[in-house]
Order: C-alpha cells, then structure tokens, then sequence
C-alpha cells in the first residue's frame, strides 16, 4: 500500500499538463521519482510527483528531510517538505509532538519506513504553490538533509530532477476576464453559518518532569509518591474537566488517556511503563468512583432514617398534647373524687378506680414525653442541627 501525502489543491476550469516518464535518481541513487506531473490551473502550479525510496538505506534511528526546490536565476522557492522517519526514529517523533506541540500536528508530512517486504516503500507528493512567471523555465530539484543523529553532522544532497518545467502558455478565456471585471464586484461572499452540533476535542498534557506547572505551589510528578501522583493527576483532570462541562451548551462525550514514556532509554521498558501510568490512573479513577458510589449510598440511607426520625417527632408531637390534655383532665377528676369520698359520697373502691385511670393517664403522657425527646435527640444527631435550645 503506498502512502499518499496530500496537500490541498484548487480545482480547475481549465488544466495543462506536461508529464515526464523517465526515473529520476537522488540521494545517493537509493531514491527515484518514478512519475512527474506538472499543471497549471487558476493561477496555481500544481507538481505532482511519484517518489520511490525501496533502495533506502538508512538506519531505523535516523530521518532524513526531502525538499522540492524550484530554481530560476536568482529565483528560488522551496515547496513543503517531507520527513522520511526509521521505525525507531518515527516513535521519538511521535513523542516530541506530543510533549511539544500541544496536539497540533506536524507542519512536515511524516512518512514511516517500515522493514517489510510485503509493503511498497513509496509515496505520491501533490502540492501546489501561487504561479509565477519565472517558474515557467525553472528546473525542480530535490534537497535532501540528513539528520544530525549520533553527534555527527548530517550532509545535504541536491539532486536535479527536472531541467524546465516547459509549461505552455495559460489560455485565458473571455468568461474569465469578464467575470472578474463585470460581475465579482456585485457579489458578496457570505459565510455559512456554524453547526447547532459540533465536535471539539480538548487537548491537554500533565508533564512528568520539569517547570510547566501552572501553581507554582504545584510540584512536578516525579518528585511524588505513586499513590500521589495518581491522586494529582485524577485531581487535575477533573478540574480540567469541570472547567469544560462549565461552558454553556456543552456535553462531554468521551475522554482518552494516554500514557507516554521517555523518549530515550530501553523503548520496550519506555511502552510498558507508559501503558502501566495509564492503567494505574484507570484503576484510581475506578476506586474512586467506588468510593463515591458507596458514599451515595451511606447519605441515602442517612436521608432515609433522617426522614423516618422527622416523621416519628411530628406524628409524637400531635399526641402528646392530646394525652398531656387527658392526664390534666385525670389529675382534676381525681381530686373532685377525693373530695366527693370524704365527704362520704364515694366508697373506697370507686376512689381506687379514679385513682387507676389518672395514674395510666399520667404514665402515657410521660411515655409519649420521653419518646419525642429521643426521636428530638436523634433527628440533631443524624442532622447536626440543634433542636432542642437550652434556656
């Protein structure tokens, strides 16, 4: 499968072309360019080129820079370059771009050396540049800069792939000419409004080493404890998350979590203990989550006796007052009896009877009493809210 590098391109009314058939060789003879086309279209020169690197010899740790240049006399413009990593090389890539570049991918295209047979080392350049006279008879050549790996300086190659570009002259037509002066002046260019839904994704990096902490008061990862670090991190990953479900209209759909290690050092030793970080702070961030869900359930079912102990003061509270009443009415009807029996009207037995009915009146009320005291006292344990005032 080849790898395909795309830069956009302009469409174009009307195209010409020229192609070249013949390999070209460069850097060393290890490169070719199997295919080259050249066009003109609005104003634009579109090169499209078809480049072979399976003679490529060059260590899985190093990278190599490939730059189209276009040359005129004293012209000169270099057109986007591509960087050809080793297997090896293309991981420290990867890593510096995540360190440094904030998620923003690479102005360089970045096309990976893989060492097996079953798949074409190959690539298709396509770019195209703002037209200028002088690059009608301009020849193309290709710059290639070798890394400075391994305390040596890498040397640069400058190889000619074509000698003109033989571009014919550009045909404009009358539509053209008169759209530009009759017509684009009547119009006004609108843009399209934005979407009701769209997707952003929010980039972020908590460094291991080093002085990027925003609180100064923050100290850097690996001067912590595992078990700390775990915890920073969950805690500074929520925060960054709470700060995004503020915004209005916004809705958290998913978070990733990517581990990295040094970008020096044993590499298999460096993916294990990356992947084992992000495992670690799964594994925090679920134990967390499961002490939230149990300390849910311990507040509901402090709500639930909280809501029992209320319910039992309000419905003691609407029976003391009746029996307080009753216990009143036995206390008086007791001493109406014990006047009507020294005066004889009575006998000792119906004074007893009187005597039993204000004593369980009296009983029950002090029963009730003592019963919405405790529940009183519970509901102020179980709220932490005092009910009950001294004087």
């Amino acid at each position: 499968m080849k790898n395909l590098i795309r830069i956009p391109l302009i469409m174009a009314i009307s195209v010409l072309c020229c192609r070249s058939g013949r390999a070209q060789e460069f850097y060393r003879g290890e490169m070719f360019v199997t295919g080259q086309q050249f066009s003109l279209a609005d104003g634009r020169l579109n090169i499209d080129l078809s480049v072979d690197f399976e003679g490529l010899r060059m260590p899985s740790d190093e990278s190599l820079i490939v730059t189209p240049v276009l040359i005129s006399g004293e012209n000169e413009q270099a057109l986007p370059a591509v960087l050809i990593n080793g297997t090896e090389k293309q991981k420290v890539y990867q890593r510096q771009q995540e360190f440094t570049g904030n998620g923003r991918p690479s102005p360089i295209p970045a096309v990976v050396i893989r060492n097996d047979a079953r798949m074409a080392r190959s690539f298709r350049y396509r770019v195209a540049v703002p037209y200028q006279e002088w690059m009608k008879d301009a020849l193309l050549l290709i710059r290639s800069q070798e890394c400075a790996c391994h305390g040596r300086q890498g040397s640069i190659y400058e190889d000619k792939i074509a000698d003109r570009l033989n571009l014919p002259k550009v045909r404009t037509s009358v539509w053209d000419t008169d759209t530009d002066r009759k017509y684009l002046t009547w119009v006004n260019f609108i843009e399209p409004a934005p979407d009701k839904d769209t997707l952003h994704a929010v980039t972020g990096s908590i460094p291991y080493f080093g002085k990027e902490q925003r609180d100064k008061r923050e100290r850097p990862l690996g001067e912590l404890s595992i078990t700390k670090q775990n915890f920073e991190i969950y805690h500074r990953m929520r925060n960054a998350l709470q700060d995004i479900r503020r915004e209005a209209g916004t809705k958290l759909v998913k978070v990733k979590i990517t581990g990295y290690g040094a970008p020096v050092g044993n590499l298999q030793k460096n993916e294990v203990d990356a992947l084992v970080r992000s495992l670690k702070l799964k594994d925090y961030r679920y134990q967390i989550e499961q002490l939230q869900y149990m300390q849910e359930d311990v507040m509901e079912e402090r709500r639930l006796k909280v809501l029992e102990a209320y319910n039992a003061v309000t419905e003691q509270l609407a029976t003391i007052k009746a029996k307080a009443e009753t216990a009143a009415l036995y206390n008086a009807q007791m001493k109406i009896s014990e006047n009507n029996f020294i005066q004889g009207a009575i006998d000792i037995i119906a004074l007893s009877l009187e005597r039993a009915r204000r004593t369980g009146a009296v009983t029950n009320y002090e029963q009730s009493r003592v019963a919405l005291h405790n529940s009183i006292v519970l509901l102020e344990m179980l709220t932490n809210v005092k009910v009950i005032t001294d004087k």
